[in-house]
């Protein structure tokens, strides 16, 4: 006969564990949306009128319902939750990986995706179908740990840093050149963006092009810091043909997490990451405060095409 101190025992984790787990709903519309990233105007594909999508954030164990809505009109899509791992937790329908776990969700049509965050970490969402994480459909995802857990490092904040290469040519164009008998190669990127934002030379732009650098979407992406303290710094790389580089001027950086899990510190001055990556590092803010200190991204292995734009 099983002990009541036992039994006792049992039913207080699942309380526990029901407390500390929820359920949270989201709703997305996915549409086309005119956006400047880097002062050059394109069709770029939007969640909820962002570019980067809305970051998700949720707590170890908790149950995401994410309600997606194609707004598209012409194309299928579907949405893949990179480093979670739904086909483990009994979801595969929504592991997002469209004609193998799921069907793309047709123009007009709505998909709910459901699944448990099983692990704490830094992950990414991005479109599946076809080349759409290149128009822009992307996105952060931060798992916490549960209250009461703690980590293996420590800081005071946290701030966050979506990479990507990004083109002015529409994914339309840059498929059919990549599917064609007389293969046309799409290049190198015309810009790298910093959480959705970066600087191109309106100079190189054609004269049917909209390209203005007063736009305020295209205003630097900043990473405002307390001097004396230490933040987390999650960074998700979401290029499709870029490996990128990251350095922060006067300031090194410790990595902590890689794809989700806890790693050996590492001390580094600047960091190699590549399309899918994540990581956290952790930074000190322990420069002078009387200046601004740069954010700068480049190209790894190639000369890129486009003249360097400032860092951010």
């Amino acid at each position: 006969m099983s002990s009541p101190y036992a039994l006792l025992f049992f039913l207080s984790l699942l309380l526990a564990f029901s407390v500390e787990s929820k359920l949270q709903h989201i709703k997305w519309e996915i549409r086309y949306s005119n956006r400047s990233p880097d002062c050059f105007t394109k069709l770029s594909i939007t969640i909820n009128g962002l570019t980067p999508g809305p970051t998700i954030t949720a707590t170890e164990g908790d149950t995401l319902v994410i309600v997606a809505t194609n707004g598209l009109f012409t194309e299928n899509t579907s949405i893949h939750w990179h480093g979670i791992h739904p086909l483990q937790n009994g979801a595969p329908w929504s592991d997002g990986t469209d004609g193998v776990t799921q069907c793309p969700i047709p123009p007009g049509e709505t998909f709910t995706y459901r699944f448990v965050v099983d692990r704490a970490g830094t992950y990414m969402y991005h479109g599946h179908h076809k080349m759409q994480r290149s128009a822009g459909l992307h996105g952060l995802i931060r798992v916490l740990v549960q209250e009461g857990t703690r980590e293996p490092f420590e800081y005071d904040e946290e701030k966050s840093l979506v990479l990507n290469d990004w083109w002015h040519r529409s994914t339309y164009e840059q498929e059919i050149g990549l599917s064609s008998l007389n293969f046309n190669w799409i290049g190198e990127p015309d810009s790298l963006l910093k959480n959705g934002r970066g600087r191109y030379n309106c100079s190189l732009a054609g004269p049917l092009d909209a390209c203005n650098v007063t736009n305020p979407e295209c205003s630097p992406a900043a990473l405002a810091v307390m001097p004396g303290k230490t933040y987390r710094l999650r960074i998700a790389n979401v290029a499709s043909l870029s490996a990128l580089n990251l350095e922060i001027e006067g300031h090194k950086m410790t990595i902590a997490e890689a794809d989700g899990y806890y790693v050996k510190p590492v001390v580094v001055k600047n960091l190699n990451t590549y399309s899918g990556e994540t990581y956290s590092v952790i930074l000190k803010a322990e420069q002078p405060p009387s200046r601004n200190y740069w954010v700068a991204l480049n190209v790894v292995g190639r000369k890129p095409k486009r003249r360097q734009e400032p860092p951010s």
